[in-house]
């Protein structure tokens, strides 16, 4: 029979596990949110370089221009496939949170009905000590 301390034991292992994906996910999370500030930040600096028109003519006459824009397609495609990698570990560590949180819960549930059923055999126990003490009195008329 699984007893009160092997389920505490459990739910710290349990626990600790969860805790461990949950800050996995959560530098994941963050990567991401950083690619996707670089990604932003890039975009803005291609929308700055097109609205000012003024040095798009000398740019051009060095082959600046070009340059810049295979540089901001390589940034955007390297940040991009970055961003898509973070996000495929991002759902198979969700599932791995899910799972692990649904294991923690089952833990806990497994406590709360360990604890009630021992409140209730503690009950019962006391229970049939009362009545046997009853049917002890009544049986005895000396006491």
């Amino acid at each position: 029979m699984t007893t009160l301390r092997d389920l505490k034991d459990l739910h710290a292992i349990t626990n600790a596990r969860y805790a461990q994906r949950q800050q996995s996910f959560a530098r994941l999370v963050e990567r991401e949110a950083q690619i996707r500030a670089e990604l932003q930040r890039v975009d803005d600096m291609d929308r700055a370089s097109r609205a000012t028109g003024t040095d798009v003519i000398p740019m051009r006459a060095i082959g600046a221009d070009v340059i810049w824009h295979g540089w901001m397609g390589r940034t955007r495609a390297a940040l991009n496939a970055e961003l898509a990698q973070v996000l495929a570990i991002k759902a198979q560590h969700l599932k791995e949170v899910q799972r692990t949180y649904g294991k923690l819960m089952v833990v806990e549930e497994m406590q709360r009905n360990l604890k009630d059923q021992l409140k209730r055999d503690a009950h019962t126990a006391e229970l049939d000590r009362a009545i046997d003490l009853s049917v002890t009195r009544r049986a005895d008329p000396a006491q």
